[in-house]
């Protein structure tokens, strides 16, 4: 059994040619085509500080994130590693689990954790509140 860090120890192979266009990356254009998270990454945190400034600054968090998941999902596509296919996938998780703990209102989390949910305002959250 290969490592996980091997080139192509994962069982997933898009449609793309291997190797093609170099002998390190794997897959060329599924690979290159990740540079655009690290491009709309920073442009939504830009472009969403008003609302972070009268809301929650946790929104900083998902754009780290979305670049997070341009990353892993490069390293994924340049080597094909069962790694790297594992980082993918987790960190689109995250971001998901993320976006749904800002976003989703409070009459529908989970009741044991009470008013503990973390909104960016400390370990109370008043000051997002206060703007509320």
């Amino acid at each position: 059994m290969p490592s996980i860090f091997a080139y192509q120890s994962s069982e997933v192979d898009w449609c793309e040619s291997n190797f093609q266009h170099s002998e390190l990356v794997a897959e060329f254009y599924n690979t290159f085509s990740n540079v655009t998270f690290f491009i709309f990454g920073p442009l939504m945190m830009f472009l969403m500080h008003p609302y972070a400034q009268k809301r929650s600054r946790s929104i900083y968090a998902l754009c780290v994130l979305f670049m997070v998941i341009g990353l892993f999902s490069m390293y994924f596509h340049m080597t094909l590693s069962f790694l790297g296919q594992l980082l993918d996938e987790i960190s689109i998780l995250w971001l998901l689990a993320g976006g749904y703990s800002i976003w989703m209102p409070r009459c529908y989390f989970p009741t044991f954790l009470g008013e503990n949910r973390w909104d960016g305002g400390g370990p109370s959250g008043d000051s997002v509140r206060a703007h509320l």
